[in-house]
């Protein structure tokens, strides 16, 4: 089969446009891993930081609960003289 001129002509201006929407697929993925990258690294900054928030609970409902013992220690003034 021998293609014209004008053949080769729309060929040539498919070829281009699918290089362009490759060029820009391209870019998307490129896009898309950086932006997994920041998610990831956002998510593990928020799971340390959950770690750390329910290290601090627990620490303060252990001191609350110690508290609680002293106040009914302190609250009878009279044994503790």
């Amino acid at each position: 089969m021998r293609y014209t001129s004008k053949d080769l002509s729309e060929l040539r201006d498919s070829l281009s446009v699918k290089e362009g929407e490759a060029s820009k697929s391209r870019s998307t993925l490129s896009d898309l891993g950086t932006k997994h990258q920041q998610l990831q690294a956002n998510h593990q900054k928020i799971e340390a930081l959950d770690e750390k928030v329910r290290e601090e609970m627990k620490t303060l409902r252990e001191k609350m609960s110690k508290m609680r013992e002293e106040m009914v220690v302190l609250s009878d003034l009279p044994a503790l003289k």
